[in-house]
């Protein structure tokens, strides 16, 4: 059923229905609390900008999502994007290059760590780099 739900929830994303992708996402959460996608996609959701407007309580909850994940698959590139832009979102840019950096260590060929990446450095005054 958890898979049922996920692929329901991702289809919500994707179609901007952000609440009702959330409700998906934390209903797979109250079966399977450790599963990691739903987790990394719920923060996902709560940090959309334009969905939340610099919420920073939804903001912070995002990213502690995100920590509790790489906590246990500290290999999963995604989840090292997301945490970076909900970082840049509170205003930890140094912290947030530093995510984006490492999803790319693991995963060279990441669009959007490097598309973030170099948004990052821009703000961080690196412009010779972004």
């Amino acid at each position: 059923q958890a898979g049922i739900l996920l692929n329901l929830g991702l289809a919500l994303k994707d179609a901007g229905r952000w609440r009702e992708a959330e409700t998906r996402l934390r209903q797979i959460l109250k079966l399977e609390p450790a599963n990691a996608e739903a987790r990394v996609n719920l923060a996902s959701i709560l940090a959309e900008p334009a969905r939340n407007m610099a919420d920073q309580k939804e903001l912070q909850h995002a990213a502690n999502l995100c920590q509790e994940v790489l906590q246990q698959q500290p290999a999963l590139p995604q989840a090292w994007v997301n945490l970076g832009v909900i970082r840049q979102a509170l205003g930890a840019v140094p912290q947030a290059l530093e995510c984006f950096q490492r999803a790319l260590e693991l995963q060279p060929e990441n669009a959007d760590a490097r598309y973030n990446l170099a948004i990052a450095e821009l703000r961080a005054g690196q412009f010779a780099a972004g």
